[in-house]
C-alpha cells in the first residue's frame, strides 16, 4: 500500500492530518520491515487472540481525596496465551476506550466491504 493511499484512508477514518501523515511516512520508510514483522508474528503464532473479557462497573464509597461516589469500570482481559491483564478505568478513560473500540469496528467493517 502506497503511503498516500494509507494517509487518505486514515484521514477518512477520522485520524487527524498530522498523525495520518506521520503514520504514512513511517509506513513508507519501513513498510518492508513492518510487513515482515507482521508476517513472522502470524506464522510463528505470537499473535494474541482475545480469549476472555470480563467487566465490572463500580462506585467508590470512600477515599482520602474526596472521590466517593465516582464511577469506574474494571476490565479483566485474557489472551489465548494464558495472559491476563486487569485494568481499572474512570468514566472518562472508559469513554475514550469505548470510542476507540467503535473506531476499530468501523475500520474493520470498511476493510470487509472493500474485500467483497
Amino acid at each position: 500500500m502506497a503511503g498516500n493511499v494509507l494517509e487518505n484512508y486514515l484521514l477518512s477514518t477520522g485520524i487527524d492530518a498530522p498523525r495520518a501523515e506521520s503514520i504514512a511516512l513511517a509506513w513508507n520508510g519501513s513498510a518492508n520491515d513492518i510487513r515482515e514483522a507482521c508476517l513472522q508474528r502470524v506464522l510463528h503464532g505470537t499473535t494474541h487472540k482475545l480469549a476472555d473479557f470480563e467487566w465490572t462497573v463500580g462506585v467508590t464509597t470512600a477515599g482520602s481525596e474526596g472521590d466517593a461516589g465516582k464511577c469506574f469500570v474494571r476490565l479483566k482481559i485474557g489472551t489465548s496465551h494464558g495472559q491476563t491483564k486487569c485494568i481499572e478505568l474512570d468514566m472518562n478513560q472508559f469513554e475514550t476506550f469505548r470510542i476507540g473500540l467503535e473506531r476499530a469496528e468501523n475500520q474493520l467493517e470498511q476493510l470487509e466491504r472493500q474485500e467483497q
